[in-house]
């Protein structure tokens, strides 16, 4: 537990917020932190072994992946007897030297990297088979090693406090890795509200997520926010919901103080989503922290900042809820009932015409006696015609036989 205090009071800045105590809803390590159990040897017993300081002549440094810059240290332990409960490592370096010979040399390294803890356990502790056994030596990870030279400086810890300290050799360490300056990257935090459901959707846009080595997060949604402060995200409101994400690969939430397994937060590729229920009216704020290396003060990595970010302000409004409402059928106007008449009226007219017309062109084509009418007048025509025909053949006829 006091290691846990020194571990915050050294690399996290802590909100301001009340009830802000996401972080102890995790049950695994924080960040920074590894532990093992140390068990009784015989050569323990048999021979008492100095308690001053650290050996730090066989520190064995390991590159575990050049490309991330994970670099192991595995160091002896001091003897369980001499009753040291954690050790506290910093790593101090100097990246302007870029070769193992001049770095063999130095003696002062300005800057430090990073901070890890070795806690110590005394027995095997029950109902958690994720600690394994230290033995006589301990090893503990750094991430985002780029190459300089490095030095070692270890703090024996009894309770919690700092007791004796001790340095290592210098060590030139090379990997693939280049330094990368986090706080530079502000992420983009937008959310969405459904009325009807009561909920909101928070988005965190991050660029390269995946690319972090050991990722550990808290997303909190504060509550009734005075907005008349300078700094309300932080200075007032009470925590709503928050959720942790560990290197465990999963979230683990807490809603209104009640722990819950439910999916509600999820991680993409440069997107962190959550889904925040039993959201009343008021006044909201989001809050995003990340604890990382990189945004440890006066580092090599920052000297003023925080990974911590907050949205704007938000209020969400209470809707009540409306009565059903019993609607009557749309009014007709009177314009368009007499244009409807009219239509009609047109229509009917021009029907009653055709009707008309080929009622009378049917009747004319069957009427008795039509065809005979007319081939009685072709006749009367035709014998004109012919009898004029005779009557000039015959004056013809006499004028020939006078002639003769």
């Amino acid at each position: 537990m006091w290691l846990n205090i020194a571990l915050f009071a050294a690399i996290l800045w802590q909100c301001n917020s009340m009830d802000m105590d996401c972080n102890n809803i995790f049950s695994e390590s924080l960040y920074g932190v590894s532990e093992c159990f140390q068990e009784d040897s015989e050569a323990e017993n048999e021979e008492v072994m100095p308690c001053d300081e650290v050996e730090t002549t066989n520190i064995l440094w390991t590159v575990m992946d050049t490309k991330s810059g994970t670099v192991a240290v595995e160091f002896n332990l001091m003897p369980k007897s001499c009753g040291y409960t954690s050790y506290r490592l910093d790593l101090y370096m100097d990246e302007k030297v870029t070769n193992a010979e001049e770095c063999a040399n130095r003696t002062l390294f300005p800057s430090r990297h990073s901070r890890r803890y070795a806690e110590i356990l005394s027995h095997d502790p029950e109902n958690n088979k994720n600690i394994s056994p230290c033995g006589k030596t301990a090893e503990v990870k750094f991430n985002y090693v780029f190459s300089g030279c490095y030095k070692l400086q270890f703090a024996l810890m009894e309770d919690g406090i700092p007791d004796k300290y001790s340095e290592s050799l210098p060590q030139f360490v090379e990997t693939e890795y280049r330094k990368d300056l986090l706080v530079k990257k502000i992420p983009r935090i937008t959310r969405q509200y459904t009325t009807t459901l009561h909920q909101i959707d928070v988005s965190v846009q991050f660029q390269a997520i995946e690319e972090f080595e050991d990722l550990h997060m808290s997303f909190r949604l504060n509550s009734d926010i005075d907005q008349s402060k300078d700094r309300a995200c932080y200075e007032s409101g009470h925590e709503h919901s928050c959720c942790i994400y560990r290197t465990s690969g999963k979230f683990m939430c807490k809603v209104k103080n009640k722990l819950t397994n439910k999916p509600i937060c999820h991680i993409g590729k440069d997107e962190i989503r959550c889904t925040i229920q039993n959201v009343t009216a008021g006044y909201y704020c989001v809050l995003v922290e990340i604890f990382d290396d990189r945004c440890v003060r006066d580092t090599v990595w920052n000297n003023d900042s925080y990974c911590v970010y907050n949205s704007k302000v938000f209020e969400v409004q209470s809707v009540s809820p409306q009565s059903p409402q019993i609607t009557s059928p749309p009014s007709l106007r009177v314009d368009v009932i007499l244009m409807a008449v009219f239509a009609v009226f047109v229509l009917m007219c021009i029907f009653a015409l055709i009707f008309i017309w080929r009622r009378r062109r049917r009747r004319r084509s069957s009427e008795p006696g039509a065809c005979s009418c007319l081939k009685h007048k072709l006749r009367e025509v035709s014998d004109l015609y012919y009898c004029k025909i005779e009557e000039k053949w015959g004056e013809n006829q006499v004028k020939t036989d006078l002639l003769n």
